[in-house]
């Protein structure tokens, strides 16, 4: 009886304790769709949200009263969502159907566009060919973005933060700077003539096994017909 009544002691200080450190680590929450609200009345911004967005927002050391645009953008982009403005109205939508929208497209060096928003850009390169950087660079864009090659201009047409846009840039511009084509061309010969040669090889190892099958076959019938 003595031991029965120690342990149920000590599995109430355990709970105890755990309540006590669950409310002491326990974040406030707010509704996204209730902040974006409150957003659009202080700032007198109109704003239409996608039923799709839909999540808590844990704020630490930040008054939800005090989220200025930048802010919400960063809020929005950590939940997968982005704000898309046409004329006096701001759309929020989720990210993978932000890119069909009319975004912005911008220059380089435009200074006045938060890192968070979701813009559209090119990049032209003047001596490396636009589809062998695609590969280097698709895994640095997240899904939701996009990247693809203009080969007659020789450029890169790209959607994302604008952020990264700006590190894409700069990634690709070095990359144009220290492209040496003479170096290219002899390795893309090389390769040439390897593939040659394995095809080379391939067709005298097939012709070589076809001619020892013709010959099996041949003696078989033949020792078959004695």
């Amino acid at each position: 009886m003595k031991h029965t009544v120690i342990v149920i002691l000590l599995l109430s200080c355990n709970q105890s304790l755990y309540a006590k450190e669950t409310r002491q680590s326990t974040v406030p929450t707010v509704d996204i769709r209730q902040l974006i609200s409150d957003y659009a009345t202080r700032n007198n911004q109109p704003i239409l949200i996608d039923p799709r967005v839909k999540a808590k927002v844990a704020l630490v050391g930040q008054n939800k009263n005090h989220i200025d645009y930048s802010t919400l953008l960063a809020i929005l982009y950590v939940h997968g969502f982005s704000a898309v403005k046409q004329d006096n109205l701001l759309s929020i939508v989720p990210d993978v159907a932000a890119k069909s929208r009319a975004l912005p497209i911008v220059e380089d060096a435009q200074g006045t566009i938060d890192g968070n928003e979701l813009v559209t850009a090119t990049i032209r390169l003047k001596k490396i060919p636009a589809a062998q950087v695609i590969p280097l660079l698709r895994p640095l864009v997240p899904q939701q973005g996009h990247l693809a090659a203009a080969p007659l201009s020789n450029s890169l047409v790209i959607t994302d933060r604008y952020s990264n846009i700006k590190r894409i840039r700069q990634l690709a511009e070095n990359l144009d700077a220290t492209y040496n084509e003479k170096f290219a061309k002899q390795v893309s010969s090389k390769k040439r003539k390897d593939a040659d040669t394995e095809l080379i090889k391939l067709l005298i190892d097939s012709n070589k096994t076809l001619r020892d099958v013709c010959a099996t076959r041949a003696a078989a019938s033949t020792k078959f017909k004695r």
